[in-house]
């Protein structure tokens, strides 16, 4: 396994992360010691991390003046695996400068592409969910714009849907939540990133699972967007020994049946989304069971409840009854221990 040694990447990852937050947790790179040895420290971090997997590798700047330091003061030459997150004109126009700029991804959140209207770079359009952009809304975009790739879900960025995430996180930093730039560097992003040819595939596979499923209500699109995952994902045992990153995000899941617990509980968060549903996904462990693991939480009729799809998967497969579907906290052999998880305090039949 890799051992790092700069401060700026081991206050993120720790001396030995683990394998899966190497290939799948990237976090907004912040400098946080402008030393030569540190920068040195960086430098070798880095080349170990693309050694360990060069697939998977890729950083990520929150902001233009990280990323001016790291060009400036190690020899990095992975620029085709940087990503930026450009939210105004003027950082729009800092980047411009960079020499090696041709090569680097940009990230624009789905409501701010058309105020930058950035039509020279190619682009990476980050959504919340599949609902944000439509098949239709995507080839109006593509006419106008070099989008490459779509990053989805609700870890990238806290982008204004998700206000309350501010509150969280200024709650745990000590940081006053109207200072929300400041807030967004102490994110991250995943390997939820799909290329525009992908993307439309999971979205024409969404489509066509809604028209199968002939939802009438509700309650009903729940439930049967739900057992519809349960019983069509299987759980892939071999994924959990060695971190596929498919199975983490939909393409596992949805494209190809196959996925472990992050993966079926995208699937579900996204699907809910196109019938007009809030979920987010969460995660945890528990004294009953062994490890981490990953599930939803549903927003219906203004409460929250729990609802772990994996678990239900293996149940069926296993002729036992579904338990884990919009249930109350103490239903669930985990707890949560994620800071934007509700709690849910009833079940809802």
């Amino acid at each position: 396994m890799i051992s790092l040694k700069s401060k700026t990447l081991c206050n993120y990852y720790s001396n030995n992360p683990s394998e899966y937050y190497i290939k799948f947790i990237h976090h907004n790179i912040d400098i946080k010691e402008e030393t030569p040895t540190e920068y040195k420290n960086i430098e070798e971090d880095l080349k170990n991390i693309y050694k360990f997997d060069s697939t998977a590798f890729m950083l990520y700047f929150s902001d233009i003046e990280n990323l001016e330091k790291i060009i400036n003061n190690t020899g990095i030459d992975y620029y085709n695996k940087i990503y930026l997150r450009i939210r105004t004109i003027d950082e729009y126009n800092s980047f411009k400068k960079l020499k090696v700029n041709n090569k680097i991804k940009l990230i624009v959140d789905i409501k701010d592409i058309e105020v930058l209207d950035i039509t020279d770079f190619e682009l990476v359009i980050q959504v919340d969910t599949v609902h944000d952009l439509s098949i239709s809304k995507l080839k109006e975009l593509l006419s106008k714009y070099k989008i490459t790739y779509i990053l989805v879900g609700q870890i990238p960025y806290l982008s204004k849907d998700y206000d309350y995430l501010y509150n969280v996180m200024s709650k745990m930093y000590n940081i006053d939540s109207s200072r929300k730039l400041e807030l967004e560097k102490m994110n991250k992003i995943t390997n939820d990133i799909y290329s525009v040819d992908e993307y439309i595939k999971i979205l024409d596979k969404f489509q066509k699972v809604i028209e199968q499923l002939e939802i009438k209500n509700t309650i009903e699109g729940i439930y049967k967007i739900f057992h519809y995952i349960a019983n069509n994902v299987l759980y892939d045992d071999d994924g959990v020994k060695e971190t596929k990153i498919t199975n983490q995000n939909l393409i596992g899941p949805v494209l190809c049946n196959v996925g472990v617990c992050e993966g079926y509980s995208k699937f579900l968060q996204q699907m809910l989304s196109l019938i007009g549903v809030k979920s987010i996904v969460v995660q945890g462990g528990g004294a009953k069971e062994e490890g981490g693991h990953v599930w939803n939480q549903i927003m219906l009729n203004n409460k929250w409840y729990n609802a772990d799809v994996t678990v239900a998967s293996y149940d069926i497969r296993h002729g036992k009854k579904v338990s884990t579907y919009l249930v109350k906290d103490s239903n669930l052999l985990y707890k949560t221990y994620t800071s934007i998880s509700y709690k849910c305090n009833e079940n809802f039949f």
